[in-house]
């Protein structure tokens, strides 16, 4: 997916040494070469930091709703606690289970 960014980033880097352009532009595009590798970086961590949030997010969610099934299977064990996870929200929806 970042492929097309990488190419033009050696694009411009050829282009700028073929060409002769001025420092000005020479600095512009060091610029802009930095801010796009700098944005392929947080771009890169983002996704893996987001499936890490999403693999832990869903194993936190799988361990509460067995904990909350084995809780409101021992009738005698119900606590407020699982009342309250297993009632609807404020906003009327329903919680996830």
């Amino acid at each position: 997916m970042l492929e097309p960014y990488v190419r033009r980033i050696d694009f411009l880097q050829g282009l700028t040494a073929a060409e002769g352009l001025s420092i000005d532009a020479v600095e512009a595009v060091t610029r802009y070469q930095h801010r796009m590798q700098d944005f392929i970086h947080v771009w890169s961590n983002a996704r893996r930091r987001r499936e890490e949030f999403q693999t832990a997010y869903s194993a936190t969610m799988a361990a509460l709703s067995d904990a909350l099934l084995r809780l409101k299977r021992h009738g005698r064990y119900k606590s407020r606690l699982t009342e309250l996870a297993l009632a609807p929200s404020a906003d009327g929806e329903d919680t996830p289970s």
